[in-house]
Formats: C-alpha cells, sequence, structure tokens
C-alpha cells in the first residue's frame, strides 16, 4: 500500500538523544556546581601568554628590522618650495569685438552730408559738406577715406551759399567755392592744421558785371590751387599766399560756348582735371566753334586738342571726364544742327584724336559724368540716390545704380576717385555713427546684373 506523504515521521524510529544535546539544551535547568570546564580556563591563560609573548618578540625584531631598511634606504631629501608670491592679479586685455555692417566710419558730427569732393585716390582723404539739421550750422569735415581719422573741421557760414568743393592731396588745404554775385565768387581756403582761412576774389566783377566769373576750383598738388573762369581762362595759385604760379587769359569775353557748372551737382560740365591733377582740359578754341585743349598745370602750357566738334553757338554740357590712368577724355554734350543731338565722345589726351562717337538716348541728359574702371561712366541723375551707367564706347545704358541706404547723409557721389564709385549714408541707428563710406570697384567686362542696390550692407546687383 502506497505510504502516505504525512506519515513518515510517524513510522521512521526515532534517533535517540544524546547527552551532548541536553548539555547544549538552553532550556534544560542547570544543575548544581554547573560552571566552565577547568582545562578550558587553564588552556585559555596559557594561550593569553603565549600570544603576549610572541608580540614582545615580534616588536623587537620588527623595530630592528625597519632601522635597517631605513639605513639601507633613506628617505628622499625634502626640498623646500621657493616659488616666489603671487603678484598682483594683471586684468585681462579687452578686445572690442569688430562692429557690423559695411563701409568706413567717419568722424562724429559729419552728419547730413550734400557735397563730397575727393584728393589723393583711395588712399587720399575726403571733404564733406553738410549740416545736422535745418536750423544747424554748416561744417566742412575732412577725413581719411581708408580709415575714417580726422583730419579736420571748420564751420561754414550759414549765409553763403556752397557752389562746390575741393581738398588737396593730404588734407592740409580744402577749398569752398562761395557764392558773391555782385563782386564775383570767392574762394575761401581753409588751412585744416591751424584753423586759418584765407578768403580771395579770384575773378573781381566790381568793375563791370558782365567780366567772367568763376566756374571752376581744384587741387593740382598739396598747396597749388587751380581756377578756371566763364570764358576757359585759368590761374594756378600757391598756398596760403595765393602767390600766382601760372595760367592762361582765356578767350575774349563775348566767347560762346562758355564754361558752365551745374546747379545740384555742383560741378563745371565742361572743364576738369586729370586724377593726377597734372593735365587740365577746358572747352576752348575759336570764339563760335568749339572744342578741348589740354593743358600741363606746372606751367599752364597747352599740351594737346581736341578738333572742333560743336558746330554751332548754342551746345548744353552735361558731364566731362577723365578716364582713371588720365589718357583718355570724354564729354557728353547736347547741340543743335538744326535738331537736337546729344552724343557721348571720347579722345585721346596725348594726340586729341577722336576714339569713339555714340549717340544718347533722346533725352537722356545728367548733372556729372565720371569714369567708373576704363570703359564706362556713370551719369548722375537729379537726385542724390540714382546713376546711369553707359558704356563710353556706345552711348548705350547698361545699369542703374540706386542708393536705398536711406537718412540724411544718403548721396552717390558724382566723382569716381580711384576709378571706384563711392556713396555715403546716415548710420546713426543701427551703428551710433553719423555717415558712412562705402566704395563699389568697376565691375569689369561683364556686369554681374542690370541694376545695382547700394546698401547699408554694401553693393548688391540684380
Amino acid at each position: 500500500m502506497p505510504r502516505s506523504l504525512f506519515d513518515d515521521d510517524d513510522d521512521r524510529p526515532r534517533r535517540r538523544r544524546r547527552r551532548d544535546d541536553d548539555d547544549h539544551d538552553p532550556h534544560r535547568p542547570r544543575k548544581k556546581g554547573d560552571g566552565p570546564p577547568v582545562g578550558l580556563l587553564v588552556g585559555g591563560a596559557l594561550g593569553f601568554v603565549l600570544l603576549a609573548v610572541g608580540g614582545i618578540v615580534l616588536a623587537l625584531t620588527g623595530g630592528s628590522r625597519d632601522r635597517e631598511d631605513a639605513k639601507a634606504n633613506p628617505p628622499a631629501p625634502v626640498v623646500p618650495d621657493v616659488r616666489p608670491a603671487p603678484g598682483p592679479a594683471v586684468p585681462p586685455v579687452k578686445v572690442e569685438p569688430p562692429k557690423p555692417g559695411y563701409g568706413t566710419a567717419m568722424p562724429a558730427g559729419t552728419d547730413g552730408v550734400r557735397q563730397i569732393a575727393f584728393g589723393g585716390g583711395v588712399d587720399g582723404v575726403a571733404a564733406y559738406m553738410g549740416m545736422a539739421g535745418p536750423n544747424a550750422d554748416q561744417h566742412l569735415t575732412v577725413a581719411n577715406v581708408k580709415t575714417g581719422a580726422l583730419v579736420g573741421r571748420v564751420p561754414l557760414l550759414n549765409a553763403e551759399s556752397v557752389n562746390g568743393l575741393a581738398v588737396a592731396p593730404g588734407g592740409r588745404f580744402a577749398a569752398v567755392h562761395v557764392s558773391a554775385p555782385g563782386s564775383g565768387d570767392e574762394v575761401v581756403v581753409h588751412e585744416l592744421t591751424t584753423k586759418k582761412a584765407y578768403r580771395f576774389t579770384p575773378y573781381s566783377r566790381k568793375a563791370r558785371i558782365i567780366d567772367p566769373d568763376l566756374m571752376y576750383v581744384g587741387f593740382v598738388g598739396p598747396d597749388r590751387l587751380l581756377t578756371a573762369h566763364e570764358t576757359s581762362g585759368f590761374d594756378v595759385w600757391k598756398l596760403p599766399g595765393m602767390e600766382r604760379v601760372c595760367g592762361q587769359p582765356g578767350r575774349p569775353k563775348d566767347a560762346i560756348p562758355k564754361l558752365q557748372r551745374n546747379a545740384f551737382s555742383m560741378r563745371c560740365t565742361n572743364a576738369a582735371l586729370s586724377p593726377d591733377g597734372k593735365t587740365f582740359a577746358v572747352l576752348d578754341g575759336v570764339p563760335n566753334s568749339s572744342g578741348f585743349s589740354f593743358y600741363d598745370t606746372a606751367t599752364a602750357a597747352r599740351t594737346g586738342q581736341t578738333p572742333l566738334f560743336i558746330p554751332g553757338l548754342s551746345a548744353n554740357f552735361w558731364g566731362v571726364a577723365f578716364t582713371p590712368d588720365g589718357k583718355r577724355f570724354a564729354a557728353m554734350t547736347t547741340y543743335y544742327m538744326p535738331k537736337s543731338l546729344t552724343s557721348l565722345q571720347v579722345w585721346d589726351v596725348a594726340t586729341g584724336r577722336r576714339l569713339s562717337e555714340a549717340p544718347v538716348e533722346v533725352g537722356k541728359t545728367g548733372t556729372a559724368m565720371a569714369f567708373w574702371g576704363p570703359d564706362l561712366v556713370i551719369v548722375s541723375e537729379g537726385g542724390y540716390g540714382a546713376v546711369d551707367v553707359m558704356a563710353a564706347a556706345t552711348g548705350q545704358v547698361v545699369a542703374k545704380v540706386r542708393a536705398v541706404t536711406g537718412g540724411t547723409a544718403q548721396m552717390i557721389a558724382p566723382d569716381t576717385a580711384g576709378g571706384a564709385l563711392w556713396y555715403t549714408f546716415d548710420n546713426s541707428i543701427f551703428r551710433k555713427e553719423s555717415t558712412t563710406l562705402g566704395s563699389v570697384p568697376p565691375p569689369g567686362a561683364a556686369l554681374p546684373g542690370r541694376t545695382l542696390d547700394l546698401t547699408r550692407d554694401g553693393p548688391r546687383w540684380k
């Protein structure tokens, strides 16, 4: 019969209880005389004595061994710390982060730019005429083109009408053409280093109001000023004493057409200086049929002339300009034969030979003209914010330039110093600067686009 899972303890024989079990039973009542065994006490005491003796021997032998090890391996000598005490804390050099944006910041206070002139090209200086507001004083500021460093600043009389500016290479002198119709226009020469001013009237009209008046002012050297009057006569003066160096008397007083100055750009439209100041081109020739003559500004000697190209008595000039290298000269002119014809003509300066003649779009005129590189000219429109770009050889408008900066200093310069296009804009809000000067190099043979926007961040072709 199978064994039940619950019957194991009942059928298995019981284990006999040992005496040792009684001795280890914690519930067994202790008998009289019970205690620790004598052998245990004696063995424990003897073990303790042996342990103590062993410790003493170990201590004696260990200490001897340590002393022998110390003699064989002496410790490394302690080197004193002789570093110098720290000096005073050096403050870190504060490096100003570059200002964001485009162009060169002009000196603070160069506000409301309305006229600009260059001296010395891209490595030279620029002169600005402006004012901070409608009721503010006029000022003349001269600054370095590349760095914006201030060369000098002088106040101008608000009551005087400024008909043009010029600045000498190096920036020691700047000249202001001041209107004075009754007695003849004046030239005020400012010496920026000393802030002295010299005022004179190169062509007085006090005797006769019909005498030719001042039409052109420009520097031909660091201390040489050239002035020209309506009938093409000119003089070179040494500064600051206004000593006459050389010149030409010009045509008869009744000769026409006369030298003209645009009332908006303040540029003479039929006389100009070469970029190096060594050659003066001026409308010249017989009284009733005219061409251009080229003169050496150091001696006033004629070095060349163009053929007579104006067939009649009436003509309008929109601008004249030398190429950046001074080897070619161009004029944009409207004359009548008997119909109105506007043309852009280019001559070789050395020989006077005409290199090209191209008709210009009907009705297309301007307030000034300048070469942008060797083959393009910019023709300023009536405002400060736009110019047309023409191919000098064809007279075709190939691009348009627009200033889109806004502000009181927005202006595209009518001159192209170093062959570059220049513009100014107000940066008082975005960069906390009064006026910024930017430039655009000539684009080369292939135009990147048909429209060039002049922005605060630089030029953008479209």
